[in-house]
């Protein structure tokens, strides 16, 4: 975009940024996805001088966030709000077929998804100890239109302990639309509101 840092430092306005932690969207593990957020983050604070960002995400992004959170740093977020994030792995099907792909809890092959099955050491890791810091605040949120979830992630998956949650009937790629998932818009909205 050629909006400039000078320009986000003075704005009067909350200010949105729209990011993926893909980058030159090639597929990657979480560790260098959690490295190309680390970097996002530090140029949205630098450049507007905040000290906190509130942070929504979608899917996978929820677990670049956690793991950031977990082994980069805690005190650069504010809010996060996780839309249809496999916290705990759930993923319709999937489970069985990463087996094939994992030995003893690590990927034969270097692609994300497998990092997702509740089998792989790296969500086993990420989900030890605590789910989440008592200084930020969490939401989550997960679709369910079947009764098991959002058609790829199971709603159980996204529930993190204490966590303020909300279910919605939309599928996973439509939750994070305000047109296609309007309920789970309105609680955004009103948790950025807070």
């Amino acid at each position: 975009d050629t909006t400039t840092c000078a320009e986000l430092r003075y704005s009067s306005n909350p200010i949105v940024i729209r990011a993926s932690y893909l980058e030159k969207m090639e597929l990657a593990e979480i560790e260098e996805y959690t490295q190309n957020l680390n970097e996002i983050i530090n140029v949205v604070l630098n450049c507007t001088g905040a000290e906190q960002v509130d942070v929504i995400t979608h899917s996978m992004g929820g677990i670049v966030v956690r793991t950031y959170l977990k082994n980069v740093n805690d005190k650069t977020v504010h809010t996060v709000i996780m839309m249809g994030t496999p916290n705990h792995g759930g993923l319709y099907n999937v489970g069985e077929s990463t087996e094939w792909f994992i030995k003893e809890g690590e990927s034969k092959l270097k692609v994300d998804v497998l990092q997702l099955s509740e089998n792989h050491e790296f969500m086993q890791e990420l989900n030890s100890g605590n789910e989440t810091f008592s200084h930020i605040q969490y939401y989550t949120i997960a679709g369910n239109f079947d009764g098991k979830g959002d058609g790829i992630v199971l709603e159980e998956s996204v529930k993190l302990i204490g966590v303020p949650h909300l279910t919605v009937k939309c599928e996973h790629i439509s939750i994070k639309h305000p047109i296609l998932c309007p309920d789970a818009y309105a609680f955004v909205k009103e948790v950025l509101k807070k």
